[in-house]
């Protein structure tokens, strides 16, 4: 969203805007941009976005991190879910060998 200004216009505050999330939920959405936060520090934050009109602020904090979970939960912030990456290797599936198209001919 415009209002926000471009990517990283709010790196001296912190937080740079997310402008997929912003463009596709009608908000103005940021995320935070620095690892661990004092409390305090992180309340600073949180108003600088507040005066930029931010309307959703992310805070990914990796679950071990138990300083910045408390520093998150004590400034407002929820948790929301947790984040996971999944992979497999490619070749098969539970369905099977998986079919290969090359230049239009199936393969596999």
């Amino acid at each position: 969203m415009s209002r926000v200004g471009p990517a990283g216009s709010g790196a001296q505050a912190g937080w740079t805007p997310r402008e997929w999330d912003s463009s596709f939920f009608g908000l103005c959405i940021a995320q935070l941009t620095t690892e661990t936060r004092a409390v305090g520090e992180l309340a600073e934050t949180v108003r600088q976005a507040d005066r930029a009109s931010i309307d959703c602020l992310y805070y990914l904090v990796d679950a071990g991190d138990l300083t910045g979970i408390r520093a998150a939960e004590a400034n407002g912030f929820s948790l929301v879910h947790i984040r996971l990456a999944l992979d497999c290797r490619v070749g098969r599936s539970v369905y099977g060998t998986i079919a290969i198209i090359r230049g239009g001919v199936l393969t596999g």
